[in-house]
């Protein structure tokens, strides 16, 4: 279902794509009025929602249901909720900080499931290559990451510690308001008395609206 999720995305991404260059209809060859007034530039400061599907980590647990199907949960999947600021320095350089819930979880049953969630904070810096794309890096810590299950799943609660990772991504802007951005994570997890760590890292394909 997930994978299915995913290619839905992808698909909606170049959909959107098309639609924005067979927008640019043809115009009547009549002389344009001459405007004079100055058109006042975008207010440096906007507010940003974001919502996006992510995929990659290790497998942190796989469910078995009474029909033969399983379902796991990884440690980079899969559904992010985000909002935050993003500030342009000048004609080159912007400024974006968030805070987001990024979780994974089983599909719904009914005497239990598991859900893996954290609380991501970044903060990134991006080079507009373009009017219409931009390239950046940062940081990203992720606070109170926790494995939790319920039900006959309960046994799967787990807490892990606090961690930080490294973001890139690539942005392209539709309009002023709306952009897609493909990103990469890396981040590792470690749960308390367990001395290996958890793989995090993860792709994203991201959508964003500015406000």
């Amino acid at each position: 279902m997930k994978r299915k999720v995913l290619a839905i995305a992808v698909l909606m991404t170049i959909c959107a794509t098309s639609y924005a260059e067979e927008s640019n209809f043809p115009v009547d060859s009549e002389p344009m009025m001459d405007n004079s007034a100055e058109v006042a530039p975008p207010e440096p400061l906007r507010y940003l929602l974001g919502v996006g599907l992510t995929t990659g980590g290790d497998k942190l647990v796989t469910v078995a249901y009474s029909d033969g199907s399983t379902d796991s949960v990884t440690a980079g999947g899969f559904y992010s909720l985000y909002g935050g600021m993003d500030y342009r320095l000048n004609e080159n350089l912007s400024l974006r900080g968030s805070i987001g819930y990024h979780f994974d979880t089983t599909k719904p049953a009914d005497n239990g499931e598991v859900t893996f969630g954290r609380v991501p904070l970044e903060l990134m810096a991006y080079y507009h290559a373009s009017s219409e794309i931009r390239i950046g890096g940062g940081t990203r810590i992720v606070l109170s990451p926790k494995m939790e299950g319920t039900g006959v799943a309960s046994a799967a609660t787990m807490s892990f510690n606090n961690t930080l990772g490294i973001v890139g991504e690539a942005e392209y802007m539709f309009t002023h308001e709306l952009g897609i951005s493909l990103r990469y994570v890396i981040e590792k997890y470690k749960a308390s008395g367990i001395s290996s760590t958890i793989n995090g890292n993860h792709l994203g394909l991201m959508a964003n609206i500015y406000l």
